[in-house]
């Protein structure tokens, strides 16, 4: 069956990218793996892989063309049928790609003992007038249930039930579901239980960020608070170290959990030998362990910049940052996605003087632009040097530091200690199988189904490292997987479950919650706004100010909104975006909305208390409906 291939997300804030330049030509054979052709994302020009093997039988995008992500670019006959047959099939911008006219086969029944899996790739509930059949349930963007092949097992066949190669979000919470479900469970670790995020990410870098906010506010906020105080001082080794022995304690309390549910555990380095093997190298030596089922969860690592090379020191990615043995007086950061965005905030706090570098038009290019627009504005009022529509054309190590060429928006150059790469984050599974084990790999990803199969039996993969491109007619046709933590966590209990027998409950990636801790910080789930009046529904827009809560300026925290957005025939929520002081904690209360299936009356009427932030989210919806009280 012809292959699509289309305009991938190379990173994090990439919505669209030119074909830079083709290395085939129609008619030429491909290798699954093979570079074919050049895409300038957002950040530079990268190179762009084919999926699958055959010949190129359609190029739909000239060089120097335009293309938002997920557009189909070219199409590779992999089968049986003629390049000339492909060609004349493919109709632009249909989706079709060559594909025949022919009615779709009776998809096979599943086995009565067949487990249930939700799609994971549901679209958004369409208005009535779009629909085939007309439904009176306005909520029908829950996952659908679908069937899914029953999982095989051999208990007692092999040493361990499951074996789990990482210990980072994903590893260890499979670990500890299989432990709970009485598995006999392994989990290799190369490093330290609670992999990057606990020990180099997610956890330290919030650590970091607090304290760089009470530094902030005693600087600039303590005369205005009736506080006065002279010298004030800060030690940068003591920040760094409390986040550090955070990241260490919580790592102590995994190690606990897999005690309490009998998981056992290896730290050296694994390796996927074929289904069902796995070789683990310590220390000790190496040696071979089996597992009737094996889950690989080994995360990502920073993207480098095409060109540029890491040196721990002037160059340096996130796990440096935040571990420098000194504090900068002059840093520069390329990107400004999440990561970026938020060392700007912790660095600048303390004093550095910071230079964010993003090509794209905004900081934090996926979320709603009014938000974009406000962050920028707060760093530009704290003195952050903002370089949006900016692109980097150089960075070369000096003797003192770093100098950076810039071209676009704000060119120049920028001279600063070190420079800071956080253009996003690529697979980590380019080791993590022998290549006489036949495991499907794609870009340091493993490539896998909807429900996280390889193509090896009985070997699975979820979290940051996996590859997963959804069926072009599914409602996540040409979307990227989120790599984010939370994600992670979920699809590795699910996979557990689903070893286990049980019923499971799909993910519905298009309302994943997303959060940047910045100050202020930033929250958001579902549609922007742009996104939503794109789909052609009518909507409806409801925008809390937090200048008007009286929560907010009790505590000094007026800045930001809460912007929701809803389809205004069924008063569907479609869209989550919040600014503000703990809005990252306010966002659950949305995700469990939209999980339940509440409308904008039902979060109206719904009691909040006074007096809360958690307001803002009633009056929001209330500023939508016509119905709020204070604005």
């Amino acid at each position: 069956m012809p292959s699509e291939i289309t305009m991938p997300q190379l990173s994090d804030t990439m919505t669209e990218g030119t074909v830079v330049k083709w290395h085939k030509k129609e008619g030429d054979k491909v290798k699954a793996g093979e570079e074919i052709a050049e895409v300038e994302t957002d950040k530079a020009v990268m190179p762009m892989e084919s999926f699958e093997s055959g010949t190129l039988a359609v190029i739909a995008i000239p060089e120097g063309g335009k293309a938002p992500v997920g557009a189909v670019l070219g199409v590779i006959a992999t089968g049986s049928e003629k390049v000339e047959d492909v060609k004349k099939g493919f109709k632009p911008g249909s989706g079709s790609a060559g594909k025949t006219e022919e009615a779709p086969k009776k998809a096979e029944e599943p086995k009565a003992d067949a487990k249930k899996v939700e799609s994971s790739s549901t679209e958004p509930a369409k208005p009535q007038a779009e629909a085939e059949k007309p439904k009176a349930a306005p909520q029908s963007t829950t996952p659908t249930p679908s069937k899914s092949h029953a999982i095989k097992s051999s208990p007692g066949k092999y040493q361990f039930d499951i074996v789990v190669i990482g210990g980072g979000p994903a590893g260890y919470a499979a670990a500890i579901r299989a432990g709970q479900l009485k598995k006999r469970v392994l989990c290799i670790e190369k490093e330290n239980l609670g992999g990057t995020c606990l020990n180099w990410g997610c956890i330290p870098t919030k650590a970091l960020l607090e304290d760089g906010n009470f530094v902030r506010k005693m600087r600039t906020e303590a005369s205005h608070r009736g506080i006065t105080f002279d010298n004030l001082q800060v030690d940068f080794s003591k920040i760094v170290g409390r986040s550090r022995g955070i990241a260490e304690k919580l790592s102590k309390g995994i190690a606990h959990l897999f005690k309490k549910y009998e998981v056992k555990s290896e730290f050296g380095t694994a390796k996927v030998l074929g289904p069902h093997k796995v070789s683990v190298t310590t220390k000790d030596g190496t040696k071979e362990i089996t597992g009737d089922h094996i889950i690989i969860a080994v995360g990502a690592k920073t993207t480098p910049l095409p060109g540029v090379k890491f040196d721990g020191k002037k160059v340096i990615t996130s796990r440096e940052a935040m571990n420098l043995p000194t504090q900068p007086k002059k840093l520069a950061i390329i990107g400004a996605g999440a990561i970026g965005c938020e060392f700007a905030d912790f660095y600048n706090s303390l004093g550095t003087e910071v230079t964010v570098i993003e090509m794209q038009d905004h900081l934090l290019p996926n979320e709603d632009e009014d938000v974009s627009i406000l962050l920028e504005r707060s760093f530009a009022k704290r003195g952050i040097d903002v370089r949006i529509k900016t692109k980097t054309d150089k960075v070369e190590t000096t003797e003192t530091g770093v100098k950076i060429t810039l071209s676009g928006g704000k060119a120049g150059v920028v001279e600063a200690d070190a420079v800071l790469v956080a253009i996003g984050v690529t697979g980590n599974a380019d080791d993590v199988a022998d290549p006489k084990s036949g495991l499907e790999l794609f870009k340091g990803r493993v490539k896998v189904t909807p429900d996280f199969r390889s193509n090896l039996e009985n070997v699975y993969s979820v979290g940051d490292c996996i590859s997963l491109h959804w069926p072009e007619q599914s409602g996540m046709g040409g979307y990227r997987h989120p790599d984010l933590a939370h994600v992670a966590h979920h699809e590795a209990v699910q996979i557990v479950e689903m070893i286990a027998g049980h019923d499971v409950h799909g993910l519905d990636y298009k309302q994943i919650p997303g959060c940047t801790y910045t100050h202020p910080q930033v929250a958001s789930m579902g549609y922007t706004e742009k996104k939503a009046r794109e789909t052609g529904r009518e909507i409806r827009v409801g925008k809390f100010p937090f200048s008007v809560s009286g929560r907010a300026l009790a505590a000094g925290e007026s800045e930001g909104f809460v912007k929701l957005i809803f389809d205004a025939k069924y008063g569907e929520l479609l869209g989550v975006h919040m600014i503000g002081e703990h809005v990252t904690e306010l966002i659950s209360e949305l995700v469990m909305a939209r999980k339940l299936e509440a409308t904008e009356s039902e979060i109206i009427e719904a009691i909040h208390p006074h007096p809360t932030l958690s307001e803002a989210v009633m009056e929001a919806a209330g500023v939508a409906a016509g119905r709020a009280i204070h604005l």
